[in-house]
């Protein structure tokens, strides 16, 4: 099993508007696991899917558009 640890960004609430907000923070971290064998050429496919997933789920608790969300990195533990 591969662990990844992925770094998402806010970017719904414009920079001005987040100087006004105390304690604000815009980004966020997920922990996933992924199962799949590396030698399966639908790895890196299914791996998407699930950051898909995971970057749809987090639009919705933060009711926000997913196009508002970025990927700052993703990294293999």
């Amino acid at each position: 099993m591969t662990t990844y640890k992925i770094t998402i960004k806010d970017n719904s609430i414009p920079e001005h508007m987040q100087k006004a907000i105390p304690n604000f923070h815009n980004e966020y971290t997920a922990i996933i696991e992924h199962d799949y064998n590396h030698n399966n050429h639908d790895y890196y496919t299914k791996l998407m899917a699930i950051i898909t997933e995971l970057i749809d789920d987090y639009a919705v608790d933060l009711n926000t558009d997913p196009e508002n969300l970025e990927i700052l990195s993703i990294i293999k533990q």
